[in-house]
């Protein structure tokens, strides 16, 4: 019987960035299965259709197809209805424990989620498993220290924007957007910011994140 690891995003760019980060940990070989909601079955993409699968994967445990899962979504903010990290957390945690799991620990590396009889799940909740926020968020706490007066320059950019169009929600996306578009090839997706080494493999955010996906999938 073929037995699988899944990694489960909200969105195709995400995907990118996390198949980034697989190489960057040394873990491309793992056989692990990436993607967002819709390419494991899902209606949508986003964060409600992600937490949406996890009672079909738990039963993928039961029946021994699936062995590893980790699951990342963002914490978005508190300001919109049943968003920002607590309330995120809440509803992972309540789905699981629906599900026979129980929260055996959370760290800046990860939310973990044990069974008596089943594979642990993995949860991050962007930017850092505490915080409200975005994966943007987690790239502009991770960025390369040569990097940091450009990065610098493209918020005080934004910030001077009037109007913005955007919510204030999205001004860590504005942020990114705008200094990848400032590099040597503009306009790269945030995948990118691996690739290209443009945030700290040693900042602490970079370390959690690939010990997270290490102890998830090795």
């Amino acid at each position: 019987m073929t037995t699988t690891k899944r990694l489960i995003v909200e969105g195709d760019a995400d995907k990118r960035f996390f198949e980034a980060l697989l190489r960057h940990a040394g873990l491309e070989g793992e056989g692990i299965s990436i993607g967002p909601p819709m390419h494991f079955g899902a209606r949508g993409q986003g964060k409600q259709n992600a937490l949406s699968l996890i009672p079909d994967l738990v039963g993928e445990f039961k029946d021994g197809h699936l062995t590893h899962l980790g699951v990342v979504i963002d914490a978005d903010f508190k300001n919109v209805s049943n968003q920002g990290f607590l309330a995120t957390k809440s509803v992972a945690s309540e789905l699981l424990l629906r599900l026979g799991y129980v929260e055996s620990s959370t760290t800046t590396s990860g939310i973990t989620y044990s069974h008596n009889d089943l594979p642990t799940v993995a949860v991050w909740i962007m930017p850092n498993n505490k915080d409200d926020g975005i994966i943007e968020n987690w790239i502009a706490q991770s960025i390369r220290p040569s990097e940091q007066v450009l990065f610098d320059s493209a918020r005080t950019t934004v910030s001077r924007l009037n109007p913005k169009k955007f919510h204030e929600n999205q001004t860590s996306k504005a942020d990114v957007a705008t200094w990848l578009a400032w590099q040597q090839v503009p306009g790269q997706p945030i995948a990118s910011v691996i690739g290209n080494q443009l945030v700290d493999v040693n900042a602490p955010l970079v370390e959690s994140i690939v010990e997270w996906l290490t102890a998830t999938f090795k």
